[in-house]
């Protein structure tokens, strides 16, 4: 199992599919994260960004509405000063996203994903940032 985070770290969840952010909210918070929120689209992750600022956001790069995953974490990423780490997730190969070099620090997983692939993702995307 994963080392606790020292403190309660804020994880937002921006995934449209209802079945898999169960998942990873479930996988998170028992490894001691906490989530600031859930969004299924870009316009409700940035709102929920802004009212209470996440310290990472998983983002999975295709989302329901008008901006997808990578759109939604750069006008997430304008609204603050220190950038906020960024776990994507999609099925889809990373080099069909080259923007994704803009956002750092970025990390990329490959659905479906696994536990602990996912905690692993998490902690090396916060150690980016430190």
């Amino acid at each position: 199992m994963a080392r606790m985070p020292k403190k309660k770290i804020k994880i937002l969840i921006v995934e449209d599919e209802a079945i898999v952010a169960e998942h990873l909210a479930v996988i998170l918070v028992s490894n001691g994260y906490k989530i600031s929120g859930r969004a299924t689209s870009g316009r409700k992750a940035i709102q929920i960004a802004k009212r209470n600022r996440p310290d990472l956001m998983l983002v999975d790069v295709r989302i329901e509405g008008d901006l997808n995953g990578i759109e939604t974490a750069i006008v997430i990423q304008g609204h603050f000063v220190e950038p906020i780490p960024i776990v994507f997730l999609t099925a889809f190969p990373a080099k069909q996203f080259p923007v994704l070099a803009a956002l750092d620090p970025y990390i990329y997983l490959n659905k479906p994903i696994q536990d602990e692939e996912l905690i692993s993702a998490v902690a090396a995307a916060l150690a980016k940032k430190a």
